[in-house]
């Protein structure tokens, strides 16, 4: 059974803003990933490792140095006592490897050490993030366009098809035929959603370091 013309035109223009509405998030997001590029994003990004290696990565390594000399310090006073040895004929006794084995150190020694990697992979996932939204945001604005191009060469034509009177089709084939646009469409919101969730959580580990080392430290700084 052929579609009325008035219920074609309504159709048509239901399909017509949709696809225009993909074709847009496609662009939305596609810019969003473009402007990564640019060098304001870029220094931002530079501005918020630059912060954390004067915070936390800084302090990782000043209380790791700390340690080292300390601990070399009282080795060597530890040496002098042993024996009559001057200061000047003492070679170095600490071998940063020698305190894994320590029983006395090596807690402490492990403990500095977690630090330390820690805020080097604290630094190092900021721009893992950055770089995940630049791609992620490529990914889904693709995604978008590739399914206004799907929806539009499938649901366009098949409308055709449902507003002659000399149907090609059966009423059962344009049923199913619509079924199948549908659930493309339902296929193609997997990968998007899928992307948007991956989007959203670099987005909050981001904007986390962001707020913490460049919004937050400029109110301190005025």
């Amino acid at each position: 059974m052929a579609l009325s013309s008035e219920l074609v035109g309504v159709v048509a223009g239901a399909l017509s803003v949709l696809t225009v509405t993909i074709f847009a998030f496609g662009y939305r997001f596609s810019d969003k990933s473009g402007k990564f590029d640019e060098k304001s994003q870029s220094d931002e990004l530079n501005a918020i490792r630059v912060g954390m290696r004067e915070g936390p990565v800084i302090e990782a390594i000043d209380r790791m140095w700390q340690f080292l000399k300390e601990t070399n310090d009282k080795l060597k006073d530890a040496e002098l006592k042993k024996g009559s040895k001057s200061i000047t004929d003492l070679k170095a006794p600490m071998r940063v490897v020698d305190l894994l084995y320590d029983i006395n150190r090596r807690e402490l020694f492990n403990r500095v050490i977690n630090e330390l990697e820690q805020s080097f992979q604290d630094s190092a996932k900021v721009k893992e993030a950055w770089l995940a939204l630049k791609t992620g945001y490529g990914q889904l604005g693709k995604s978008f366009y590739v399914f206004g191009v799907v929806f539009a060469v499938t649901s366009y034509p098949l409308l055709c098809l449902s507003s002659q009177t000399l149907a090609f089709l059966s009423s059962d084939q344009l049923l199913l035929s619509w079924s199948v646009v549908a659930i493309l469409g339902i296929l193609f919101l997997v990968p998007i959603v899928y992307t948007h969730r991956k989007i959203a959580s670099n987005m909050s580990v981001y904007q986390a370091k962001r707020r913490q080392y460049l919004i937050d430290n400029v109110k301190v700084g005025t």
